[in-house]
């Protein structure tokens, strides 16, 4: 009678401890899915006016993202967390954009509005007066075109490439009564400039070794919530002014926490760092020192994701505690779990051990439950070791 009452106990127990673990996995499961933002809670679902770019008939994914980031501050929203539905059908006034399944940080669904700006091909001659005038940092055809690029970007909001959207000639300044000229002319078939206008741009003369230059660098790349950081040592510093560090206006969804902190013992030199914030393949940052800038390219990919091992997948709970004490129970349940999860080399450190209870007599077996230490990034689940009743 005391063997059958025994063996039903034991199923009973078995069963409790089965029922205790899938509930215990579908909370985690629950969890994981909660954490996720529901698109279709998104606060601002108008976009306003969406620029579409050259070739463009509706925005594509980036530029929605960019838009929704833009009207729901900090939302966080990645390229790589979405995509654009295919019913409904994309418009030019709306779209759907469901969360992709690979998404970390997103789920559901959101329909979109918004309204298109079409782009319309730039024109080199409407740039004038004081706006021709340019002083490269050095008296070179790559720094006037470098110059030249950026006046263009300033006035024109188009990012042009040489032998793609322009052809030039160039006049080198050779002293400051001789200023050199740079004659800008767009390309047939450029999809930003209009076929065959022209700019002529007059360049400064700049003495040799006089003038500052931030030279081009390479930012690493960095995951979402890591920090990484480059430096930059300003050419022909005067070792007084400070360079600053800020998220471009269109990079503010990608980057965060950017700054740029001068060396201790060259004041030239700095280090910039940023924090990644969401994924992108050209986050900009852009670089200032006194009246000069130069935009850094930094690529932002998606944060790993840490497999934890399961502590309530250990099968083999039976150990051995001779003595029926704490610490030898701690140091055998230990040797499981690592017997488990071979390589891994967990230590005590990893591991919290509670409700321990000494083996007795009449049946009654030693137990210890053990669990991940707080704040683990290792490990999962729970589980309950046992050894033999004493006598």
């Amino acid at each position: 009678m005391k063997k059958l009452l025994s063996l039903l106990a034991a199923t009973g127990l078995v069963a409790t401890s089965g029922s205790v673990a899938v509930a215990c996995n579908k909370k985690a499961d629950d969890k994981a899915t909660t954490d996720k933002k529901d698109l279709g809670s998104l606060a601002k679902k108008e976009l306003g006016e969406i620029q579409l770019s050259a070739g463009e008939t509706m925005p594509s994914v980036k530029e929605l993202v960019a838009a929704i980031n833009k009207a729901n501050a900090s939302y966080g929203l990645g390229e790589s967390d979405v995509e654009i539905a295919t019913s409904p059908a994309q418009t030019v006034t709306g779209a759907t954009l469901k969360a992709k399944a690979a998404s970390t940080k997103f789920t559901g669904s959101v329909a979109v509005t918004y309204t298109v700006k079409e782009f319309v091909k730039q024109d080199l001659s409407t740039i004038t007066g004081n706006d021709l005038k340019l002083t490269p940092t050095a008296n070179t055809q790559a720094a006037a075109e470098t110059a030249a690029i950026a006046k263009i970007k300033e006035k024109l909001g188009v990012d042009v490439v040489k032998d793609t959207d322009f052809t030039d000639t160039y006049k080198e300044a050779t002293e400051a009564s001789k200023p050199g000229s740079l004659v800008v002319t767009a390309k047939t078939g450029s999809k930003l400039l209009t076929e065959s206008k022209s700019v002529t741009f007059s360049l400064a003369y700049v003495a040799p070794g006089t003038s500052p230059s931030i030279p081009d660098v390479s930012a690493p790349e960095v995951k979402i919530g890591e920090t990484k950081s480059f430096d930059v040592t300003v050419e022909n510093g005067d070792g007084k002014t400070s360079m600053s560090a800020d998220v471009k206006s269109d990079s503010t969804a990608f980057l965060e926490e950017v700054s740029a902190v001068v060396d201790g013992s060259n004041k030239n030199k700095f280090t910039v760092s940023y924090k990644g914030k969401a994924t992108s393949d050209a986050a900009k940052i852009t670089l200032t020192y006194g009246k000069i800038t130069k935009d850094v390219t930094v690529k932002v990919t998606a944060a790993e994701t840490v497999t934890k091992d399961d502590l309530s997948k250990v099968t083999d709970k039976t150990i051995e505690n001779s003595d029926n004490q704490e610490g030898t129970a701690q140091t055998a349940a230990l040797a499981k779990i690592n017997a488990k999860f071979s390589n891994k080399n967990y230590t005590a450190q990893d591991l919290k051990f509670t409700n321990f209870q000494a083996a007795g007599q009449s049946g009654k077996k030693g137990s210890i439950q053990v669990d991940p230490a707080d704040q683990s990034t290792k490990l999962t689940g729970t589980v309950t070791f046992t050894w033999p009743a004493l006598g």
